[in-house]
């Protein structure tokens, strides 16, 4: 997947590394979220106040994928299905989900 992003959607990269920091604001209002790194490219990291299985599935629920990073850490990353109209939304599930 990178490397294609590399070839094919080299302009996009910036628009997914912007939305993962815009992102940062909406995990860091989330009531279980406890800390989030600041992103460096489109990759999220945070942690949550459970195991992130539990968080995971609540994620899935509301149709976001991501992956266990430890016992209380989770991984997003932003990517070329995400775009800014459906941003509100995805800002949405995250609350939703997370709180």
């Amino acid at each position: 997947a990178g490397i294609y992003a590399l070839e094919n959607n080299l302009g996009r990269l910036k628009e997914n590394h912007d939305l993962a920091t815009e992102l940062v604001e909406t995990l860091k209002q989330c009531g279980s979220v406890m800390n989030v790194i600041e992103p460096e490219t489109n990759i999220l990291i945070f942690d949550v106040i459970d195991l992130s299985e539990i968080h995971l599935a609540k994620l899935e629920e509301q149709g976001i994928r991501g992956v266990a990073f430890g016992k209380k850490r989770i991984r997003l990353v932003t990517h070329l299905d995400i775009d800014r109209k459906n941003t509100h939304d995805l800002k949405e599930a995250l609350k939703k989900a997370l709180n």
